[in-house]
């Protein structure tokens, strides 16, 4: 029962987080609108003179917040995880974590009330934190790491078709890196805080440290395959566009053969189901009637 609360807690946090960091800009200000027109201030510029303090006192409190939890939860794996999972923004890092000790504050109370004898009790909130926290990771880990790491795989060849560019424009690799990974920010901000670090260690470390990192942190053959293309061309002084151009496409074709080898599987997963739900009823309501005529004649 705890962990079905404690699951469900943290899906339904999670659900308002997401619907949260993904409001358009166009929209508040399509909210803003409607609430100056339902105000009883005479001006849009009497109106915004307020909304801005409330959203400057938020900052600060954000900003707060988040000096609170750098400061004694930068060890934590969970903290640890975020960039990975998306989270790069201190404001999606403070979110996160606002939301995920509101849940667990939520499913204490309730382990609380639900027992009278102060030493179940507090055997059962020791053991509520510990499982909350291993689901909190399982989930985030299913939910948002695995989903991050969809998104870079389907968008990295857009990324080295904007690095080629970059470098055929005459930017060196770190200028590329840098500028790229501006763009890339909204398609996976996982994928473009990856890149910068990639980008600084580099102008620090060289190429072959810089690869090193970049393969450890970010484990996926595209990424592989990117950083030894981009050292042997370096090492050896060829073209580092042309390089990239063919990277990008054999990195198309491999998602192509892999999505034609999943539109493949599909035809034998359904065979099982065909059989079970179509096939096998077929074959009762044939034989049914023959069964019941031979049954009613013994």
């Amino acid at each position: 029962m705890i962990i079905a609360i404690s699951i469900l807690l943290f899906l339904l946090g999670s659900i308002v987080f997401i619907l949260n960091s993904k409001s358009m800009k166009e929209e508040q200000e399509y909210v803003d609108n409607f609430k100056f027109m339902i105000s009883d201030h005479d001006s849009k510029q009497e109106y915004y003179n307020i909304f801005n303090q409330i959203s400057e006192k938020k900052k600060i409190l954000d900003d707060f917040l988040y000096s609170l939890i750098t400061n004694y939860l930068s060890e934590n794996e969970l903290y640890t995880m975020l960039p990975s999972g998306g989270l790069v923004k201190k404001e999606d890092k403070t979110n996160f974590f606002l939301i995920y000790f509101l849940e667990a504050i939520i499913g204490l109370v309730i382990v609380y009330y639900l027992n009278e004898d102060k030493m179940k009790m507090l055997a059962f909130m020791v053991l509520f934190i510990i499982v909350n926290n291993i689901m909190v990771k399982m989930l985030f880990r299913t939910f948002f790491i695995n989903e991050e790491r969809r998104r870079i795989k389907t968008n990295f060849t857009y990324f080295l078709d904007l690095l080629a560019t970059a470098t055929k424009s005459g930017m060196t690799v770190e200028l590329g890196l840098i500028a790229v990974s501006e763009y890339i920010g909204n398609m996976s901000s996982s994928l473009a805080n990856h890149i910068k670090i990639y980008s600084n260690d580099i102008s620090n470390n060289g190429f072959s440290i810089a690869g090193e990192n970049l393969r450890k942190n970010l484990d996926l053959q595209e990424v592989k395959d990117f950083t030894a293309v981009l050292e042997n061309a370096v090492e050896s002084g060829a073209a580092v566009t042309d390089a990239l151009r063919v990277l990008s496409k054999e990195t198309r074709d491999f998602h192509f053969i892999e999505t034609e080898e999943k539109i493949g599987k599909v035809n034998a997963k359904m065979g099982i189901p065909l059989i079970v739900f179509i096939m096998f009823p077929i074959i009762v309501e044939i034989i049914a009637p023959g069964v019941l005529n031979l049954v009613s004649k013994m």
